[in-house]
């Protein structure tokens, strides 16, 4: 049993941080308050994975303003150890607990040992990462009884590559609860989720499928125009073309996620992408992120994780087969991705024309 699972526990506030903009993420929050913020004062955190110090800096004003003894509980997005050092040293917090699937947690926290504090009790340090293919659905079973909702269950298929959506019913069923989502406030979130939590399988479906037909176009539409850029994805191996499209995909980013997977392994290198880029309010430019997509070969943690170093990118991680990496702004892409609009054709030796040698008589 977890600390935090325990009753005895309830005493001290819950401190919930979870992966911003995320459906998963906002899933996570949804079991998390359900099952142990039912008799505790709750806040939540939105993480966001391309800008950690702000996330941080709203999580310690929250400690310095009515959580200073929380209990923290981190699901679907990850905390840098430097930042797990301060919480331990510079608060008074009781524990820290985080339920991760993303690889790049088991990078970046994997082994990790708290400093020992100065003063007071030592908090309760626990993380874990279990690679699942939805974390609330991991929460869902680590700390509920019973099946979960189906609309929650559904997040096993459609999160990561969204190659798990394998039927006409479940692409409309996760057309469904996407539009569902995005069509509401994202501060009325948990009540979003407690609707969604009541539908049958059944219902989903059948609301889901003319949003699907809308989605087909907007995808066909999206793929019609493919562009490349050409990037190393491991040390020593030699730069490969992978295929991108541009645009927001917010709204239909499940099927483009199993497009963009067809689409790289029809050019070889195994990875789609999706750019695109948003402004965010705690940056002057807009963020690029750039999403990629595979059957999970490469992988594309690995692949983000080289392109971190060698870009001097910090942000950025995910699953073997669904990662992204952020630029903090258009010019930092553009000095590291070079997007043409066509890959140079290549004409296989055996099919080149050789002209034999002329001599010139006089």
């Amino acid at each position: 049993m977890y600390a935090l699972d325990d009753d005895t526990q309830d005493e001290n506030p819950l401190l919930i941080g979870h992966h911003a903009r995320c459906l998963d993420g906002e899933w996570c929050r949804w079991v998390i308050e359900r099952t142990l913020g039912r008799r505790r004062k709750v806040k939540h955190i939105p993480i966001k994975q391309f800008n950690p110090e702000a996330s941080e800096q709203k999580m310690l004003t929250a400690i310095f303003n009515g959580y200073e003894t929380a209990d923290i509980y981190v699901a679907d997005a990850s905390l840098r150890s430097s930042f797990m050092d301060r919480l331990v040293l510079e608060t008074d917090i009781s524990s820290v607990l985080t339920r991760e699937h993303h690889i790049t947690t088991q990078r970046l926290l994997g082994g990790y040992v708290a400093p020992r504090r100065q003063h007071g009790p030592q908090p309760f340090i626990d993380t874990k990462v279990e690679l699942a293919p939805s974390n609330a659905v991991m929460l869902w079973h680590r700390l509920a009884t019973g099946e979960p909702p189906p609309a929650l269950a559904m997040m096993d298929h459609m999160d990561g590559s969204s190659m798990g959506l394998d039927t006409e019913e479940k692409r409309a069923i996760a057309a469904f609860i996407d539009h569902y989502f995005d069509s509401r406030p994202l501060k009325n979130a948990m009540q979003t989720l407690t609707e969604l939590s009541r539908f049958t399988d059944e219902q989903m479906s059948d609301g889901g499928l003319p949003l699907l037909h809308e989605q087909d176009e907007k995808r066909r539409k999206l793929m019609s125009k493919v562009y490349y850029a050409k990037l190393q994805i491991a040390p020593d191996a030699e730069p490969v073309w992978i295929p991108l499209v541009k645009g927001n995909i917010r709204g239909f980013a499940r099927p483009v996620s199993r497009d963009l997977v067809l689409l790289g392994q029809e050019h070889g290198a195994g990875i789609g992408g999706a750019i695109f880029q948003r402004k965010e309010e705690e940056h002057r430019s807009k963020v690029v992120t750039l999403n990629l997509r595979s059957d999970g070969t490469p992988d594309l943690d690995f692949v983000v994780d080289h392109w971190k170093k060698i870009m001097g990118i910090e942000t950025g991680g995910g699953h073997a087969d669904c990662a992204a990496i952020h630029f903090p702004s258009p010019e930092e892409f553009e000095r590291h991705v070079h997007v043409v609009e066509e890959k140079p054709r290549i004409i296989p030796v055996s099919r080149r024309i050789v002209r034999p040698n002329r001599r010139l008589i006089h």
